[in-house]
């Protein structure tokens, strides 16, 4: 009777133990599985269309316009309002530091020059919106006007 219960016992355990072996092969194939899937996902992510504005000014204190500083906010302000973070990045470029010299160059850039960059997969595209800005800042048009505007450029391809 002994001999019976031990093998009944073996039994159950064997069953027990082949359950969980074949439970814990599973578990470790979905992480295996989702590891692998995890780089395709991230690129995805990383692979989508990025917008940068970027505006090229002088040292403020020897700009002649007061409302430069009133204008860098509304960008801002603009930018944050309408597109979620990092989707659209907005950089101040100083045309006195040497750092910038060659992207300086490469926009022709003055003071108060707007370039908006767009980055699809490998390749950069450019626009000079300067000439908005000057008619902003000329008073040729309203916020609204220039905020409409601008918002267009930035979302058309």
């Amino acid at each position: 009777m002994r001999y019976t219960f031990e093998k009944s016992m073996f039994k159950r355990n064997l069953k027990s133990n082949i359950l969980k072996f074949v439970m814990i092969f599973i578990v470790k194939k979905v992480i295996i599985v989702l590891i692998l899937l995890y780089p395709l996902l991230n690129f995805s992510k990383s692979n989508q269309n990025k917008t940068m504005i970027l505006l090229f000014e002088t040292n403020m204190y020897s700009c002649s316009n007061t409302n430069i500083y009133g204008f860098e906010k509304e960008i801002k302000d603009i930018i944050n309002d309408n597109f979620k973070d990092n989707e659209v990045i907005f950089e101040i470029i100083n045309l006195n530091n040497s750092n910038f010299e060659k992207l300086i160059n490469v926009y022709d850039a003055k003071s108060k020059t707007l370039v908006i960059l767009k980055q699809y997969n490998n390749q950069v595209i450019s626009k000079d919106i300067s000439y908005l800005v000057d008619k902003y800042l000329n008073k040729k048009i309203g916020n609204t006007e220039f905020e409409r505007e601008l918002l267009e450029k930035i979302k058309e391809d």
